[in-house]
């Protein structure tokens, strides 16, 4: 009996041991509802964020996360129309800060989000609203959305999918891909890659790379002015077998660049110093509505039919 005793203590010690390791790593999940809601100024360190539509006019908010409660506090605050929610970390918590965050905002369309975190990323889908984005190493989705978009992301890549509105996507690392999209668009990348394929231009598409390729596939639009730019890669518009009609503008490097195109030009300049001089080549079918500009540096500026 003695013996048996003293094992009890030791047993419960264990067993005390090994719930409080396993409760320390189970996802925790916050539940909220919000009403009469028109802005929301979310302020995020690690958390990525799902944006969906909303069934109803309220905001709801769902934070799933694994962190310490001692470590992770997520924060709501509503004044008004504002909601306002942040990522708050106890800096002096010296245990286990392993863990993850990440949020789920349902929201209704119109609405205004402006959006920071460090490294999370950012998924949004099925949504009518205003939005501005940043994230340093995060990925930005945006698929089936309609609204004003301004994106962007250090080193991580923009991704635009059927959808209808105003879009400004940067990142600096990454590359840039929109598909199946109707609207004014800029989209911009410092050394990745930016290809576009059947989008349809309303005033305005730049799309610009500064060491990558640049492509735009099958664009569509009744008036327009289309630019495509790249530094050192090749800056490509593909017709796929609709009729240029309308001005064509091509530029490259005199010495290192390139032009192709199946189109007698009716110009031609050379401008610029000596050591770096710009070749210009022109055509128009007379439609000066749809005005195409395709440039590279060092590069080759393409047209295909």
């Amino acid at each position: 009996m003695t013996m048996r005793k003293s094992y009890l203590p030791a047993v419960g010690l264990l067993f005390a041991v090994l719930t409080c390791s396993l409760y320390a790593g189970i996802d925790k999940k916050v539940d909220k509802k919000f009403s009469g809601i028109s802005a929301i100024t979310c302020e995020f360190a690690l958390g990525s964020v799902e944006i969906v539509k909303s069934g109803d006019s309220d905001v709801h908010v769902v934070v799933d996360y694994s962190f310490d409660d001692k470590y992770f506090t997520p924060e709501f605050s509503a004044r008004g129309k504002r909601l306002s929610l942040k990522e708050k970390y106890d800096n002096d918590y010296d245990e286990d800060r392993d863990g993850s965050v990440s949020w789920t905002i349902r929201v209704p369309d119109g609405i205004e989000i402006d959006f920071n975190t460090g490294v999370g990323n950012i998924e949004i889908s099925g949504c009518d609203i205003e939005f501005e984005g940043n994230t340093g190493t995060g990925r930005i989705t945006v698929t089936d959305a309609k609204g004003e978009y301004d994106l962007n992301t250090g080193t991580n890549n923009v991704i635009i999918v059927g959808c209808e509105g105003e879009f400004n996507c940067n990142t600096g690392t990454g590359r840039v891909t929109i598909e199946n999209t109707e609207g004014e668009i800029q989209a911009n990348s410092g050394t990745g890659s930016v290809k576009a394929e059947n989008v349809t231009i309303l005033f305005e598409g730049n799309f610009n790379s500064g060491l990558a390729d640049v492509s735009v596939i099958e664009p569509k639009g009744d008036e327009f002015e289309l630019h495509v730019n790249t530094g050192l890669g090749a800056a490509l518009v593909d017709l796929k077998g609709v009729p240029l009609d309308g001005s064509l503008t091509m530029k490259c490097n005199e010495r290192a660049g390139r032009i192709v195109a199946p189109v007698d030009f009716q110009t031609e300049n050379i401008y610029g110093t000596k050591k770096d001089r710009t070749l210009e080549k022109t055509y128009s079918t007379g439609n000066e509505k749809r005005r195409f500009f395709i440039s590279t540096g060092t590069g080759k500026a393409v047209l295909k039919k």
